[in-house]
């Protein structure tokens, strides 16, 4: 057993999992880190983005900080300071207008 628990994954080869319980197995896909798109392992340095997967995959990793700021613009101009900024900003576009 103790020759198994040397075994390198790669090749779906099973590998001892954390805590020496269970079998792990790689698979020989893995997520390309620019686009998320699915690639081979041995296509790994051939692989060439998608523009269109590459954007969509990026705005999805910044959904996150989007919503972060959302939040917090939404407390900031609740808070007295926002509610004059919003004012002074009403003012001047109606003062565009005339």
């Amino acid at each position: 057993m103790a020759g198994f628990d040397r075994l390198i994954a790669g090749n779906n080869s099973p590998q001892r999992g954390e805590g020496g319980v269970g079998f792990l197995f790689s698979s020989r896909y893995m997520p390309c880190p620019q686009c998320g798109g699915s690639i081979e392992r041995s296509a790994e340095y051939s692989h060439h983005c998608n523009p269109e997967r590459l954007v969509e995959y990026q705005l999805f990793r910044l959904r996150p900080g989007i919503a972060d700021f959302e939040a917090a613009l939404h407390t900031y101009l609740e808070s007295a300071r926002g509610r004059v900024e919003v004012a002074s900003a009403a003012r001047q576009v109606r003062k565009d207008l005339d």
